[in-house]
């Protein structure tokens, strides 16, 4: 049986980003939908695909505003229902199942990408998001990665552009105050997909446990950022094996609540 049921779809995008809310919505009351197979692209626990289920639960929730929870491990694969009525674009969706590479990475040196860049070994360059031209040397091992954040969420900075917001895990707070702590002055890289979306320096020690990235995002960008920063990070890349419709008569549609 799917696990729990669809709270408060309506609400907008990013605004269901922390669990545990309190739904606003009405529940939703249709019945039938879609239902996707997916599969790992490698070699997987029972364990692995639970979490890898939550990850992808919690990014939909973020990026289509709601708690959603209709996924179910059956054998080595994920089942997914998608409830009828629910606004799903699947070019947006797709982008959930990557595992993705996202991470605060340091020993940041910015140059020139106008020329061949030779990095040291156990580091990489890589090139920064809105510039081409420009690049950042940067560590490959991240200070974190996407494990270390508790939860995130669509905002605009103080120039009323998009941002996102994120809150990081207990662990994650001890472990990034810690390093700004002992880096301050020193420039970290916020990296997503292989590019340096912001490269800020260090003022002070953060312990909050919480910040605001700014990286030049459209409003999409902004939410898919913080859909995929939800619930820490898939332990591999998601693919759909089937998709089929089902109507709310078939008894296997218990897509609602």
């Amino acid at each position: 049986m799917i696990r729990s049921a669809l709270i408060a779809f309506g609400l907008s995008a990013g605004a269901a980003g922390a669990q545990g809310m309190v739904p606003t919505a009405p529940v939703l009351e249709s019945c039938g939908g879609n239902r996707l197979v997916l599969t790992a692209t490698q070699n997987a626990s029972t364990d692995d695909l639970e979490h890898a289920a939550n990850v992808v639960s919690a990014r939909i929730g973020a990026l289509f505003g709601g708690v959603f929870d209709f996924t179910e491990v059956s054998d080595d694969k994920i089942i997914l229902s998608l409830p009828s009525g629910m606004p799903v674009d699947r070019d947006a969706f797709e982008p959930l199942l990557e595992q993705v590479d996202f991470g605060f990475l340091t020993g940041v040196e910015m140059v020139s990408l106008n020329e061949t860049v030779a990095a040291p070994e156990g580091h990489s360059v890589l090139p920064q998001k809105d510039d081409p031209l420009l690049g950042y040397i940067v560590k490959d091992a991240p200070v974190l990665d996407g494990a270390g954040i508790a939860s995130a969420k669509v905002t605009v900075d103080h120039n009323g552009t998009p941002a996102v917001s994120f809150r990081l895990s207990e662990e994650g707070s001890k472990t990034f105050g810690e390093f700004t702590g002992a880096h301050i002055g020193e420039p970290f890289a916020i990296v997503l997909r292989g590019e340096v979306i912001t490269a800020p320096t260090i003022q002070t020690a953060i312990w909050s446990g919480s910040g605001i990235i700014n990286g030049s995002f459209t409003t999409a960008e902004a939410e898919e950022f913080a859909a995929l920063m939800q619930s820490g990070v898939l332990p591999f890349d998601l693919d759909v094996l089937s998709e089929e419709s089902v109507d709310g008569s078939d008894p296997s549609a218990d897509f609602c609540p």
